[in-house]
Order: C-alpha cells, then sequence, then structure tokens
C-alpha cells in the first residue's frame, strides 16, 4: 500500500498578506549550476517564502515538485513513497513505486533506487524541493537521500530546504562540489531590503532611526522584521507601548517555533547561558556546571542556527540580538535566584581569562561592586604599562554612577591613566578627589 501524502503537501503553502519579494536570492539560485540546492536557516528565516517564489519564476528549469516534509517521512518507506508521490505530480508516467510495507534496504539499492535514477534520466528537466528536511532524521532514510543525491542524472536537481545546519548526506556531496548553498547570512535581509520591506508594512518608508534601531534588533532576519513591521504599521504610538508589543510577538513566535521545542536539558542550557556576552564551550561550562557544555552548544548551534559564530573555527558563539532579550526575561522570571550567581560565575570566568571588561560587566551585572572594582584594581597597572589606557577609562566608564569618585584607589587609577594620556590637568583632578577620601 502506498503512503497517502495530503495534497497540501504538495504546494508551497500560501504566502504571507505582504510580499517578500527576494530578488537577490532568487537570481543566486538561478545561477546556481549544482545539481542539489541548500537553503537553510532558522525558523522565520524565509527559506520557504524564498523558494515558493523562485518555483513559480520565469526561468527555465523543468517541471517542479515541491514536497513539505514532517516527522511522518521520517521512515524510508514513507519519505520515499512520499517523494515518488511528488515526482508523479510532473511525471505521471513514472512507473517506479514502493509502499511501507516492501521497503528493505535491498529493495533501495537493486531496484528503486536504479529505476528511479533511470527513469528520471530519460526524461526532461525538473526540479524536487524538499522543504523541512530537517524532519528527516533516521539514518536509513539520511542514506539512501545521499545514495539518491549522490547519483542525480543530468537535468535534475534536488533543493533542500532546512532549519538546520546541513548535516549528512551533504558534507560529503560538497566535497565533490555538488552543492550551492544559501545559509542564513545569505538569507538575512539587507538594510536596504529591509528598508523596502517595512515602506509595504508600514504604509510608509519608514524613518532612518526607526530602521536602523528595527534593523539592529532583528540583524535581518525576516520573521523579526515582519512581526515588527506589522506592530508598528497597525500603531500610532510608535514612540508608546508600540515597542514592547514588537518585542511580545517577536518573543511568542521564538517561544513557539524554538524553545518549545528544545529539550529541558537544552533549554535550561540556553537560559543559563543566556547571560554570557559570548558562547564558547568553556565559558558556557563555568556558568552551568556541566561537562557537556561544549557538545550541548553544538548542538544547539546545529539545530537553531540563531547562535551566531563569532570565529572561522566555530568554536565560539553569540545569541542572535531577537534571542537574548527574551532569554534574560524568561530567566528572570523562572530562575530569579539563579540569575545573580550565573553573572558571578561569568565574572569569576572572565577575570580568569583576564577580559577585564567583560569581568566588569558581569560582577556589575551581580549586584557586587566590590568584585568588579577588584577587577579593574587587578589589571589597570599592566594596561597602563602597555600603553591601554583607553582600555583602563573604558573599564572605570562601566562601573555605575560615582562608584569611581567614591573609591580613592580608582580615583588613582583613574589619575594614572589620564596622566598616561597626557591630560595631566584630568589626572590632577582625580588626584584631589582621591585626597578627599
Amino acid at each position: 500500500m502506498r503512503p497517502v501524502v495530503p495534497a497540501f503537501k504538495l504546494r508551497p503553502p500560501a504566502g504571507p498578506a505582504h510580499p517578500l519579494p527576494r530578488p537577490r536570492l532568487v537570481r543566486r539560485l538561478d545561477a546556481a549550476t549544482e545539481p542539489v540546492v541548500v537553503v537553510s536557516g532558522p525558523p522565520g528565516a524565509g527559506k520557504t517564502v524564498l523558494l515558493a517564489e523562485w518555483s513559480r519564476g520565469p526561468v527555465a528549469r523543468g517541471d517542479c515538485a515541491w514536497l513539505g516534509l514532517d516527522p511522518r517521512e521520517n521512515p524510508p518507506g514513507r519519505l520515499w513513497g512520499a517523494v515518488l508521490h511528488a515526482l508523479r505530480g510532473i511525471r505521471p508516467d513514472l512507473s517506479v513505486a514502493t509502499s511501507v510495507q516492501e521497503w528493505t534496504p535491498d529493495h533501495w539499492l537493486e531496484d528503486l533506487l536504479p529505476s528511479l535514477v533511470a527513469e528520471l534520466a530519460a526524461g526532461p528537466p525538473l526540479t524536487l524541493i524538499l522543504d523541512g528536511l530537517e524532519a528527516v532524521t533516521d539514518p536509513e532514510s539520511v542514506r539512501t537521500l545521499g545514495d539518491f543525491l549522490s547519483r542525480l542524472p543530468a537535468g535534475v536537481r534536488v533543493v533542500l530546504a532546512t532549519r538546520h545546519q546541513p548535516g549528512a548526506p551533504v558534507p560529503a556531496l560538497r566535497a565533490h562540489g555538488l552543492v550551492a548553498e544559501l545559509d542564513p547570512g545569505d538569507l538575512a535581509f539587507t538594510r536596504e531590503e529591509a528598508r523596502a520591506l517595512l515602506s509595504g508594512l508600514l504604509g510608509r518608508a519608514p524613518g532612518d532611526d526607526t530602521l536602523d534601531e528595527v534593523y539592529a534588533a532583528t540583524e535581518g532576519w525576516a520573521a523579526g522584521l515582519c512581526l515588527t513591521g506589522r506592530v508598528l504599521g497597525g500603531s500610532q504610538d510608535v514612540a508608546g507601548g508600540t515597542a514592547a508589543r514588537a518585542d511580545r510577538a517577536v518573543g511568542d513566535y521564538l517561544t513557539t517555533e524554538v524553545l518549545d521545542r528544545l529539550t529541558t536539558a537544552q533549554l535550561d542550557f540556553l537560559l543559563r547561558t543566556g547571560v554570557l556576552d559570548e558562547l564558547s564551550a568553556d565559558a558556557c561550562r563555568a556558568v552551568t556546571g556541566t561537562d557537556r557544555a561544549g557538545a550541548l552548544l553544538r548542538e544547539l548551534a546545529r539545530t537553531m542556527q540563531l547562535l551566531v559564530p563569532v570565529d572561522a573555527g566555530r568554536t565560539a558563539y553569540r545569541h542572535h540580538r531577537a534571542l537574548r532579550p527574551l532569554l534574560a526575561g524568561l530567566l528572570a522570571a523562572e530562575q530569579p535566584a539563579a540569575r545573580a550567581a550565573l553573572h558571578r560565575a561569568a565574572a569569576c570566568w572572565y577575570r580568569e581569562q583576564r577580559d577585564t571588561a567583560s569581568a566588569v560587566r558581569q560582577s556589575v551585572a551581580a549586584g557586587d561592586l566590590p568584585a568588579a572594582v577588584e577587577a579593574v584594581l587587578d589589571t589597570w597597572e599592566e594596561a597602563v604599562a602597555g600603553g591601554r589606557t583607553a582600555l583602563v577609562a573604558h573599564w572605570l566608564r562601566l562601573l555605575p554612577g560615582r562608584a569611581v569618585a567614591a573609591d580613592a584607589r580608582l580615583c588613582v587609577v583613574a589619575a594614572m591613566a589620564a596622566l598616561s594620556a597626557g591630560d595631566p590637568d584630568t589626572a590632577r583632578r582625580w588626584l584631589d578627589v582621591a585626597q578627599a577620601r
């Protein structure tokens, strides 16, 4: 018996109320000559909308079959039954068939795969779009997909859309030059694309200040831009509570589409590491206390794609700017007692790394002013001796209010930094303040 595939999975879903044309990315897809194209990005990055637009485009690429994947297509028999069903929508004469009951690895290698490749090779060009590839995790399904993609006949292209960083079989195909890719950086709207999108949502061109604020908060993430634009477009009170409503809309989306899909261990790890400016395995281990910190970090970076790499080797990350405020709010609401302890643990780790600025910020966030002061006092002489007086001045500015003036030791630090910077008048004033303490 062949799997029944609902009709809605065989066509692109309805597009958003406001069009999201992506001509820059459509041109990239049109220009790709590789037989496999991978479009990967976090939820709301615009993968499906982009591919729906591209599949209806005028550039000649043969007929286009669409299959939306979900966990029901995870077993190999169901996966290939659904793929064949989608292909028959544009190739009704396709005779190769399979069913869940008759599926075996031998059936795949000896019958189904050779027959499918041969029939596709004998027909005209076509494109198969598989949307939601992250749902396919069964090792046998992944292996068979690799078998198929590595044997695609000329004129057949397969496009894979996924929320995850591409895993098997993509790396092997990439090594053979068979893959073109669009990643989260490619999918992010440029500033001018964001301006055009917001203009449509607002019914007017956004001011530069509004554009800068929204673009900085969303980093060009499509869902964030759309949600914020719709809230702003429906309100006359841009300077009042509108920003808070936009933050809630973005937070609700991230909660349902990202956080609610995490395991308890993953969510707890993400909340606790939300206090860090930069996430490395060692820093995460310091604030969470788990030896699995490195593995959890890599796992979340791969599956969420909302942890942004900060180095080429992908050994350290930062939270996407749309995600971090949500994590801070959830931590304050769900684990209020843990917040200060996490900041103190982070401050201690940063002091061990001689990262004074981060140590000061974390100590201040923990409400531990004495620790912040000690972090400056531990390292200021070395910094001044090395000519980094501007850095010392920056550390002092991170301290709250009149904290420097209230501590004679910090007044001396400020004086020495000013003197080393060639400002004896300021140095003298700080020494006068120190003598008054």
